[in-house]
């Protein structure tokens, strides 16, 4: 099948669908696959992505760059070529987790976050859109994997106290819901040999890392019997940085400008969850939010 030939196809929108990209947005992206098919110029730069991304498929440790910055804007909306190759991909993907011997649950969870992403652009730009191609390219290499609640990727780190970098599992939350300790001990046990018996190149892993603006202990105070704050108790924390426009970003699906700060006018957030009421009531008290790194043992997934 040409290239043109898989943009036409009308199996794509059951594609999109099972890959998480939500109703109100997939006859979007299925006139984007139309439209390019029939410009040449985007087929042509189509091609170079597709080819660059093939090679990252199965290569979790690839530095490789796909997507450019120039790949952001098109005529028709915001990542629209990264969007279409990331989707004609995805077979590969799942072709390769099964030579690992993924379960195919797995791959389908990990691969769905193509459709938070664009439904996190919509969130924050207010249309269908892709503007986090770069992150996505993490769950194509196989990098990226969900394990129940939440997502792992296989990264190096020194945890803030080893002499050289070894390989670690990061941790992230995604939006898909609370974090119930009980699901989150059922992921942290899961990951705790999952790479290691489906990627035996990357060796013995002993640590988790997370570095998210929700270890803040300045959330976990104003939290304190929450499920947030049950996770974050769980790590040691080793670095933190001051950064609002994560808490904003992620908490209410704005993003600042940059090197904005605090935002100027508290009342017009909502205030509609714990979460948003205490990161509000920090920034009331004159604080920021804080981007914080912290690990836990391996073996404390097991217990």
């Amino acid at each position: 099948m040409t290239l043109r030939d898989s943009l036409l196809d009308p199996r794509l929108a059951d594609d999109l669908n099972l890959l998480g990209v939500r109703e109100e947005d997939r006859d979007t992206v299925v006139h984007w696959a139309r439209d390019v098919a029939e410009h040449g110029d985007d087929l042509a730069r189509v091609e170079v992505l597709l080819d660059r991304l093939r090679a990252r498929v199965g290569d979790p440790a690839s530095q490789e760059v796909v997507f450019e910055p120039c790949d952001t804007e098109h005529r028709l909306g915001r990542g629209v070529l990264p969007l279409l190759v990331l989707v004609l991909t995805a077979p590969a993907v799942r072709d390769e987790h099964a030579r690992r011997e993924i379960p195919s649950q797995v791959s389908d969870a990990s691969l769905a976050d193509l459709g938070q992403q664009v439904w996190k652009d919509r969130q924050v730009n207010g249309s269908t859109g892709l503007h986090n191609q770069v992150w996505l390219t993490r769950a194509w290499s196989g990098q990226l994997l969900k394990l129940g609640r939440l997502q792992f990727e296989l990264t190096r780190s020194d945890v803030g106290m080893l002499a050289t970098p070894v390989p670690v599992l990061d941790i992230h939350i995604d939006e898909s819901g609370p974090l119930y300790p009980q699901e989150v001990d059922d992921s942290l046990r899961q990951a705790s040999t999952f790479f290691e018996d489906h990627f035996p190149e990357v060796g013995p892993i002993d640590w988790f890392t997370c570095r998210s603006w929700l270890l803040d202990p300045g959330l976990a105070w104003r939290m304190p019997d929450s499920n947030l704050a049950d996770f974050a108790r769980r790590f040691t924390l080793w670095a933190v940085e001051e950064k609002d426009r994560d808490a904003l970003y992620f908490g209410f699906g704005v993003e600042p400008a940059a090197g904005a700060g605090r935002p100027d006018d508290l009342d017009a957030l909502p205030a509609d969850t714990a979460l948003r009421r205490a990161v509000v009531e920090l920034w009331r008290d004159g604080e920021h939010a804080m981007l914080c790194s912290g690990r836990i043992p391996v073996i404390s997934g097991l217990t």
